[in-house]
């Protein structure tokens, strides 16, 4: 996708992130699929569907972050994606 958007755009493609809207989920979410550990992810299971849900509460507010109040985890997760 980055190689595409780069043809097509030129240099103005480097201010642009490309992902899955379960890849969005899990920065949303702050997941990660390697353990910080090793780079190995132990379990290799993880439910997409889950993380989805949960971004979704917390940009609704449902869901609290820690040091962020929930009125501004909104604007404060997605200030870099607009």
């Amino acid at each position: 996708m980055q190689i595409s958007s780069k043809a097509l755009t030129g240099k103005q493609s480097t201010q642009v992130t490309a992902m899955t809207f379960h890849g969005l989920a899990m920065r949303i979410t702050g997941r990660c699929l390697l353990d910080p550990y090793n780079g190995q992810n132990q379990n290799r299971e993880i439910n997409f569907n889950l993380v989805i849900d949960e971004a979704v509460e917390i940009l609704e507010g449902k869901m609290e972050i820690p040091g962020v109040d929930t009125n501004q985890a909104r604007q404060y997760l997605l200030a870099r994606y607009r």
